[in-house]
């Protein structure tokens, strides 16, 4: 019995697809019941502003009810990192506008 091995067909992680950012997974998800997506830069926009646009409002509601709070510190991070914008300024926009939207989650209290 001979077995050849193909280089070519092992999995290597230089095939796999450049991964997306923590912003953009965060407007992804937020956009799943939604036929009209929410983008990362719209979600950017809202974070460092922390004024919405009524058509992202119910993308914001879910993603500050719904995602992970790892997910939702890594946009802080990211934010931070890239805007140079003080992590705590980030959470405090994020939690005025779950208030705003009326969001259920405890963390938001």
């Amino acid at each position: 019995m001979n077995v050849n091995v193909n280089a070519a067909g092992s999995s290597s992680r230089k095939n796999a697809p450049p991964s997306r950012s923590a912003v953009e997974r965060a407007a992804a998800m937020a956009s799943v019941s939604y036929g009209q997506a929410m983008t990362a830069k719209q979600l950017e926009v809202a974070l460092l502003t922390g004024e919405a646009s009524p058509r992202i409002r119910p993308h914001l509601q879910v993603m500050l009810d719904e995602t992970p709070v790892s997910l939702l510190a890594k946009v802080v991070d990211e934010i931070h990192a890239e805007k140079s914008m003080p992590r705590a300024q980030i959470w405090n926009r994020m939690g005025n506008l779950a208030r705003e939207l009326q969001c259920y989650r405890l963390l938001w209290q």
